[in-house]
């Protein structure tokens, strides 16, 4: 905006001398093209004077001028926001019409097509209107509903039951292929029968079920036999140790096979303690069985030194009522601190073997004893030997005794057919019973 001195504007023109584009309003504002004139314009706004004082004092028309256009132009944009808005108004008003008139064409339009659909279904659902869907669909299941009816009747000979029956009647009736097959199945006789392999089978097991019945039961009786025999050998050697206590003098004889040692809660190995005075432990265990390993794990010679340490004893002694020991050993053997020997219980080897049992703890128990080693093992020699000399008298004793015995029931049972023989002789002489020996006595004339 070009600065205005007071000569640069013309009086206002009035009447119809004014120039076309000149106006004037209230006698103070005169506007010529866009020039404009305001005369005695004053106004009290602190916020005008704080923009016009900021400005330097020679550009403070400027600043005024600028002040006024930007308010010019703001005043514009909010006349022509008005009419803008004024004419979106109107536009909403034409479009939400517009809206509501096509809804409601709509709305009619869609009724109208459901009421055409609606009448159509009802119509292809009518089961009395021949050319509808339904009454089609029942037609048809209805004579599905015939043809299965016809199918399943048992009184129609080619329907599809009546066929069937004659077929299973066939298969499993009376002398059919089914009761033919069950019979060749069933038939125990016949070999390539099912019940005849089961039967067979059965009877394998049976077989193996008896032969395991009688192992088991041969096996429970023979350890019974076997058992009652070691419990009666026990008593036996129990006895002679007792009495070989009382021989030797100052002992003390301990039954302890039933009692668990040093070894575990479990161990029992050891079946008698002996201790003399001088506090020598002698360990016996009494076998009655009719062979015994020497050697390996299970030989008698490592159960010996087991029973040694369960017992805590310095020898041991394996004393058995046959001749169980291999053959090297004999009747009565030395191996160390184990001794073996054989007695059938009346005492006389066992207590050859205590005694040898104390002399070999003493020996190995004091240390200033002083050990011919050649003559203990002569001395063991001629034990040895006498303890097989008495083994082979003690058998021709039992071998006279069985001979005597048998001797013995010979002459006994020839006395009871005497005495039976005269009794009979007897009654024929008092004209009883004929006589039975074959003797005839004939009366004299």
């Amino acid at each position: 905006m070009e600065q205005l001195s007071d000569g640069d504007m013309a009086e206002p023109a009035t009447g119809s001398d004014q120039p076309a584009g000149e106006a004037e309003m209230a006698g103070r504002i005169t506007i010529v093209g866009s020039r404009v004139r305001v005369d005695g314009f004053e106004v009290d706004d602190p916020a005008l004077a704080e923009l016009l004082l900021a400005a330097p004092h020679d550009q403070m028309v400027s600043r005024f001028e600028q002040l006024v256009a930007l308010g010019a132009f703001g005043m514009g944009s909010v006349v022509t926001s008005s009419s803008l808005s004024s004419t979106l108004a109107e536009a909403d008003d034409r479009f939400a019409a517009t809206v509501d008139q096509a809804l409601v064409a709509l709305e009619r339009t869609t009724q109208n097509a459901l009421d055409r659909m609606l009448l159509a279904v009802d119509a292809s659902l009518d089961p009395d209107s021949r050319n509808s869907v339904m009454a089609r669909a029942v037609s048809e299941l209805t004579d599905a509903q015939h043809r299965l009816i016809g199918e399943l009747d048992l009184g129609r000979v080619d329907s599809t039951s009546a066929q069937l029956v004659a077929a299973i009647g066939a298969m499993v009736g009376p002398s059919g292929e089914m009761e033919q097959l069950l019979r060749q199945a069933l038939d125990p006789t016949s070999g390539g029968s099912g019940l005849a392999e089961i039967s067979s089978r059965l009877d394998e097991r049976f077989g193996e079920l008896r032969d395991l019945f009688m192992r088991a039961e041969g096996a429970h009786q023979e350890a019974a036999v076997g058992t009652a025999k070691g419990v009666r050998y026990e008593a036996r050697v129990d006895e002679c140790l007792r009495r070989i206590g009382r021989n030797i003098g100052g002992c003390i004889v301990m039954a302890t096979g039933t009692d668990a040692g040093r070894l575990s809660t479990s161990d029992k190995t050891g079946d008698f303690v002996v201790q003399n005075t001088p506090g020598h432990t002698v360990v016996v265990e009494a076998k009655n069985k009719s062979k015994l390993a020497l050697t390996g794990k299970s030989g008698i010679l490592a159960e010996l030194d087991r029973a040694m340490e369960n017992r805590q004893a310095h020898v041991a002694i394996c004393v058995s009522a046959t001749d169980a020991f291999p053959q090297e050993v004999g009747t009565f053997g030395v191996y160390g601190n184990r001794i073996l020997v054989v007695d059938d219980g009346d005492g006389v080897l066992l207590e050859a073997a205590v005694r040898l049992a104390f002399n070999t703890a003493a020996v190995t128990l004091s240390p200033r004893a002083t050990v011919d080693a050649i003559a203990l093992a002569e001395h063991i020699e001629r034990i040895t030997q006498q303890a097989a000399r008495l083994s082979g008298i003690k058998r021709g004793l039992t071998a006279m005794k069985e001979t005597l015995d048998r001797i013995s029931g010979d002459v006994g049972a020839v006395q009871t057919e005497l005495r039976g023989e005269l009794e009979r002789a007897s009654m024929a002489l008092d004209g009883g019973a004929p006589a039975q020996s074959g003797l005839r006595l004939v009366a004299p004339d």
